[in-house]
């Protein structure tokens, strides 16, 4: 899904997808761990702009 509110509530399982390329995939219990005060939604758009940032 692209509704991320969607994956916190349902899926046990993320997997966030970037121009083709798989960048994270783990546990959403692990992902919300590993970013202290940040949702599955804060997460991708960081690592969507650290993508950005790298490819510029």
């Amino acid at each position: 899904t692209h509704i991320m509110n969607l994956v916190e509530k349902i899926c046990d399982r993320v997997g966030i997808i970037l121009d083709g390329k798989l960048v994270l995939t783990d546990s959403v219990e692990n992902v919300l761990a590993k970013n202290p005060g940040k949702d599955i939604e804060d997460v991708f758009f960081a690592i969507f702009n650290e993508v950005n940032h790298e490819k510029h």
